[in-house]
Order: structure tokens, then C-alpha cells, then sequence
């Protein structure tokens, strides 16, 4: 994972998600050249759309015209050369 946390016996689940804000894109683009994110619409959902895609640099413009920085991120893989984000939009309380 790019983003690591401070856990004790007190953290609370709800602290261990991961923003989209919280990615430390610098560490993407040092060891891939490329970058997908995707949102998956529910939780049966493993795939996702496709919202953004590209060098790592260009698709970081993308996201920045998107309003996602606040959804979760789900999972994170490599594929080849390109770093893959699932991300979901994050639950009302």
C-alpha cells in the first residue's frame, strides 16, 4: 500500500479507510509509468468503471476535475506497468 497508519488497540475501523486524497501519487509514478482508477458502484461490484487512465501525471489532472477525493479506496494493484485504484463512494452516516 502507499499510504501507511499509526494503528493501536483504540483505532477505530472507520479510521483505517483510505481517502483517495490520502494516496501519495509521488510513489505511484516512481515505480510505474502508468495509472487507472475506477469506481465500483456497489458492493458486489469487483470491477468497477473506468473514470480516469493514463501516465500517472496526466491522470492525476484528471481526478483533480473529478470530485472523488473524498471516496474510499478499496483495493490497490499493479498491472504490468500501470498502478490500479478501485475506489467507492463513501457510505452516508
Amino acid at each position: 500500500m502507499i499510504v501507511s497508519y499509526n494503528v493501536s488497540m483504540n483505532t477505530k475501523k472507520e479510521d483505517l479507510i483510505m481517502k483517495l486524497r490520502q494516496v501519495n501519487f509521488n510513489e505511484i509514478g516512481r515505480g510505474y509509468m502508468g495509472l487507472a482508477v475506477f469506481v465500483l458502484e456497489d458492493e458486489k461490484d469487483t470491477i468497477g468503471k473506468q473514470i480516469a487512465g493514463g501516465l500517472v501525471g496526466e491522470t492525476v489532472k484528471q481526478l483533480g476535475s473529478l470530485n472523488v477525493a473524498d471516496y474510499d479506496v478499496v483495493t490497490e494493484n499493479a498491472f504490468f506497468d500501470e498502478y490500479v485504484l478501485r475506489i467507492r463512494k463513501p457510505e452516508d452516516k
